[in-house]
């Protein structure tokens, strides 16, 4: 069985799966959690999400952002999830690669496919609370504003202001 708690950042699914993977230990069950006290299980995992909330990376792209986010999860899933549960343990997560597809799609609108082209995946509708909203994101909109301002100040400079 794989268990992901999902919610907007601050909402409490570390604090929660923590409680039900111990509650579950103490019942007997076999429990790996994948994310054990917020702590990526995969060290690739780790160092991919490390790459991704770089502030110093101002030239990654919003679709950049998302394929490392999903390729961080992609190897929990594989490095983490799959075995545990191939032995039949209860695999315990907060968040998990659907939920990071969502929040990009629908909620952050990080990836916009290409006018006339298709997105594969499901819109789902992703809605935060506006004091939580407003903390996500910080670093990728300080630097795409960063991007935007260099653009002005190239632009102004190759105008001639």
């Amino acid at each position: 069985m794989f268990v992901a708690f999902e919610g907007i950042d601050g909402s409490g699914k570390t604090s929660l799966s923590n409680r039900v993977a111990e509650r579950l230990r103490r019942a007997g069950r076999e429990v790996v959690h994948a994310r054990d006290g917020g702590v990526l299980g995969s060290a690739v995992a780790r160092r991919i999400r490390d790459l991704a909330r770089d502030a110093s990376l101002v030239e990654l792209t919003p679709r950049t952002e998302l394929l490392l986010n999903l390729a961080r999860e992609a190897q929990q899933l594989d490095e983490i999830v799959r075995p545990a549960l191939a032995a039949g343990a209860i695999c315990v997560a907060d968040r998990s690669l659907h939920s990071i597809a969502a929040i990009a799609l629908g909620g952050r609108r990080q990836f916009q496919p290409p006018p006339g082209e298709r997105c594969g995946a499901a819109r789902h509708r992703h809605r935060e609370e506006p004091r939580c909203a407003s903390t996500r994101g910080s670093r990728a909109q300080a630097r795409r504003e960063a991007v935007r301002r260099a653009a002005r100040r190239s632009a102004r400079r190759s105008s001639g202001w």
